[in-house]
């Protein structure tokens, strides 16, 4: 493939491996979610409940024989990943192990190096900052309010269209499709 002849030309060139990208992985189906950036945040109510960082080489990959990662802010973590995946909680042959991060802020350090036990030469890794926001409340929403046609209410998690033509009463409540934040609510009422 282009990119097997591509790592074979940048290695006759190279002194030390980097870090390519960090990956977001979901832990039960072990699929990537998603590149992760420097000043993203997790909205944990939008992903899946088990959840997994990996890292992949970047340029001189071949020199690269383990990993560091050491996350820092409302949790701390240190570890050290010689085989692929490289992965912030480890792997079982490619199962990866889901990490609970608690809601706040994040810095992650990802450091490659060409000898195991992250000895050796010192790699160019990537330092990102990221915040992690919790799973809103679930909640009953209360609408006063009195209507005729459909009232659309909608939220992050979902959205639910209630037809009020024929309804009597002037409060409806509804249950929502899955767990909101209160401020995430819009309320649509058309004729």
């Amino acid at each position: 493939s282009s990119y097997s002849a591509n790592t074979s030309t940048h290695s006759e060139n190279c002194e030390k491996g980097s870090i390519g990208a960090i990956y977001l992985v979901d832990a039960e189906s072990n699929q990537d979610i998603g590149i992760i950036s420097d000043g993203d945040i997790l909205k944990l109510y939008q992903l899946p409940p088990a959840l997994a960082i990996r890292a992949e080489k970047g340029d001189c990959g071949t020199l690269i024989n383990s990993i560091s990662f050491n996350l820092s802010g409302e949790q701390t973590l240190s570890r050290i990943e010689n085989l692929a995946p490289y992965s912030i909680a480890g792997d079982n042959q490619g199962d990866y192990a889901a990490y609970t991060f608690e809601e706040g802020n994040y810095t992650l350090t990802v450091t490659p190096y060409s000898q195991f036990h992250a000895e050796g030469i010192q790699g160019e890794g990537i330092t990102l900052d990221f915040r992690v926001e919790p799973l809103p409340p679930c909640g009953e929403v209360e609408v006063s309010a009195r209507i005729t046609g459909t009232l659309e209410l909608s939220c992050e998690a979902g959205t639910t269209a209630l037809d009020a033509s024929s309804s009597t009463s002037s409060n409806i409540n509804w249950f929502g499709p899955d767990c909101f934040t209160s401020s995430a609510l819009q309320i649509v009422v058309s004729k």
